[in-house]
């Protein structure tokens, strides 16, 4: 029965095709006029007997039936059917035409999509020899580490020499990141600075002097936010800070910290991110690496978000300070947490002009910084325990 009703579908879509062709053939347009010529000839010949024989229902034979009349009405039928005819097969083929360049334009523009998409791929890949600077950096790092560990934390100085460990570590980051930026070359200008915010909770700061000190520098908490209803704070560490390549404190960088309302918790699609001031806020509440291409597009992620006016007014003030707006114009955020350790802080990399394919490379650069941030998670938890001190 399938097969039946298939050969009868094929065989009346070729009956329709050629009649199709039939009607939209080029000499179909010089019988047209030839039968309008045929029709108004008939009309001015027989005109008498055509009026006469108007809506007069004859028979060949009968008295009223007349040849004349009879013949020039089949002719105006035959002009109106092959008129139709012709504009049906015209509209038919016009139709069909449509809907091949529609196809047409439609692979095109797939084919568009994924050009525009192989040249963003290529144009998120790192340049040529960062994952071999990376491999030396891993090296250079797990060194760092296993000294840094070996420190004495019962002298003096051990609070500085950690500190100047961590320095360390963080300008080999920020040589493999300028790197993986394509600004490795000396006749780059553009300037990097890392810093980290280490995170305290609130049972750390509780019961320590450390308290009185966050509050005088707490910024951005949002109305009713305070230490004691907070779940930690993120602290800037002026000292845990690099810029320009240079293993020594950031001379820009201003000493605040921010209250964290929300215990950090994994965030593993962005569902489940919780909102949150954009920065290192938002990474730490979600932990997960965030990223602005620019200031234009951390204001525009603030402004979106549902949070306190002052609180929005404050931040980005803060961004418009003179000393800030001349080294800050995007930056990475990046949660710094091991299996052994939790969220430790957040690290922080700037540089001092807009940087547009951030985002797109993303999804390249968080693997190569996972092991470095581990390694520097362990570190700074073993820092984290003499600042607490």
């Amino acid at each position: 029965m399938t097969k039946l009703s298939d050969t009868l579908a094929t065989g009346w879509r070729r009956l329709v095709d050629a009649i199709n062709w039939v009607f939209a053939t080029a000499w179909m347009g010089a019988i047209i006029p030839f039968f309008s010529i045929g029709v108004g000839f008939a009309w001015s010949s027989w005109k008498e007997q055509i009026a006469d024989s108007f809506l007069v229902m004859a028979r060949p034979g009968d008295a009223n039936f007349d040849v004349k009349s009879t013949f020039f009405w089949l002719l105006c039928l035959l002009l109106l059917l092959l008129g139709i005819g012709n504009t049906w097969a015209k509209n038919r083929d016009s139709a069909r035409s449509a809907a091949e360049v529609k196809a047409l334009l439609a692979r095109l523009q797939e084919q568009s999509q994924q050009h525009t998409a192989a040249v963003s791929q290529l144009h998120s890949l790192p340049p040529l020899g960062v994952l071999e600077d990376f491999h030396q950096a891993y090296n250079l790092c797990d060194n760092i580490s296993i000294k840094s560990l070996q420190l004495n934390t019962a002298v003096s100085t051990a609070l500085s020499d950690h500190e100047a460990a961590l320095r360390t570590f963080m300008s080999v980051v920020g040589r493999v990141i300028q790197t993986f930026d394509g600004e490795h070359f000396l006749s780059s200008n553009v300037r990097y600075g890392l810093n980290i915010m280490l995170f305290v909770t609130k049972q750390e700061y509780e019961a320590r002097p450390l308290k009185a000190a966050l509050a005088t520098r707490l910024r951005f908490a949002d109305k009713g936010l305070s230490l004691d209803n907070a779940a930690g704070v993120l602290d800037m560490l002026p000292a845990v800070s690099i810029a320009d390549g240079m293993e020594m404190p950031d001379s820009e960088l201003e000493h605040f910290a921010i209250p964290i309302a929300d215990v950090p918790v994994y965030a593993s699609k962005a569902s489940k991110e919780r909102p949150a001031l954009p920065g290192a806020t938002h990474c730490c509440v979600n932990i997960i690496h965030v990223a602005y291409e620019s200031i234009d597009a951390f204001r525009k992620a603030l402004e979106d978000l549902q949070a306190d006016d002052g609180v929005k007014a404050e931040m980005l003030s803060y961004f418009e300070k003179p000393n800030i707006r001349s080294s800050v114009q995007s930056f990475l955020c990046v949660p710094l947490i091991a299996s052994d350790t939790g969220l430790v802080g957040v690290l922080n990399i700037h540089r001092d002009t807009a940087n547009p394919r951030i985002k797109d490379r993303m999804a390249l650069l968080v693997p190569l910084l996972a092991p470095m941030r581990q390694q520097l998670a362990r570190l700074l938890l073993k820092y984290k325990s003499l600042y607490l001190s």
